[in-house]
């Protein structure tokens, strides 16, 4: 049943839920919010900076969902936001990851805030188009006569997994003989 509230907690960075959802500085931008229907004792906008909360007010609702709404104007920095919901048991944070419960006096989580920057604009051969991040020290190392692992230890590249590329070079042979390992019991 809990899981159920949650799951109904919706927003995203569409027309639907922002609008307009790249705006000019100056303008007027509404933010919505979606949750289950008598859910919400109370719905916050949290904006991450300057730190400060506006009352969202109901809308509409239909037979599931009732729908929050609250407007501001954009100046020219970059606004960072989430959502807070008072229920009667707890208090839930929605952000881009999705809800979860916060501790008591807890806030929302900045890095995981939506965030838009007034008269940023994607250009419209980027809308809809997929795009590839090409790593090219994840791919087979093809020659390692030509590594050059002195630069890695002394340019600690941290990979958001939490291996750095001077340990991935470092354990490599030791992956190596795991799978060649593996491979053997499976034969047999």
């Amino acid at each position: 049943m809990f899981q159920e509230l949650l799951n109904a907690i919706f927003s995203d960075e569409t027309e639907l839920f922002r609008s307009p959802s790249e705006p000019d500085p100056g303008d007027t931008v509404r933010i919505r919010l979606r949750v289950k229907n008598a859910s919400a004792q109370r719905v916050l906008l949290y904006i991450s900076e300057p730190e400060m909360a506006i009352l969202m007010h109901k809308v509409s609702s239909d037979l599931y969902y009732d729908f929050y709404e609250a407007e501001l104007v954009c100046l020219s920095n970059k606004i960072t936001y989430s959502f807070i919901i008072e229920m009667p048991a707890c208090t839930v944070a929605f952000e881009k990851t999705g809800a979860r419960v916060l501790a008591r006096d807890e806030k929302p989580d900045k890095a995981l805030a939506f965030s838009f920057t007034p008269g940023f604009h994607v250009p419209a051969w980027a809308k809809g188009a997929v795009q590839y991040q090409i790593l090219v020290d994840r791919f087979r190392n093809g020659n390692p006569d030509n590594d050059n692992l002195e630069t890695w230890t002394v340019n600690r590249i941290v990979y958001r997994g939490g291996e750095d590329a001077s340990d991935y070079y470092r354990n490599k042979a030791t992956r190596s003989k795991k799978r060649s390992r593996r491979g053997r019991r499976k034969r047999s």
